[in-house]
């Protein structure tokens, strides 16, 4: 069963029309990592899931807990916190 994280972020890559691989690539891991993740239900660091979550266009609060979809967008760059 997957945790909630990767669940949402599977339904997003689907709709998006998204594959794992171009995901994978777009935050700079290995394709293989991110399957690894999601296979064994592993989080990813913050800083990945804050990179998965500009790639999709959604917060991570969202990916993470499952409300405030709507909230604002973060990114993360080079260690520091944009809004």
């Amino acid at each position: 069963m997957l945790i909630p994280f990767w669940e949402r972020v599977k339904k997003h890559t689907r709709t998006q029309k998204i594959s794992q691989e171009k995901l994978a690539n777009s935050i700079g891991i290995r394709y293989g990592t991110l399957k690894h993740w999601i296979c064994y239900g592993l989080f990813p660091d913050i800083e990945t899931a804050f990179d998965i979550a500009g790639v999709l266009g959604l917060s991570a609060e969202y990916l993470l807990t499952g409300i405030d979809k709507k909230a604002k967008k973060y990114k993360l760059k080079k260690g520091a916190l944009r809004v």
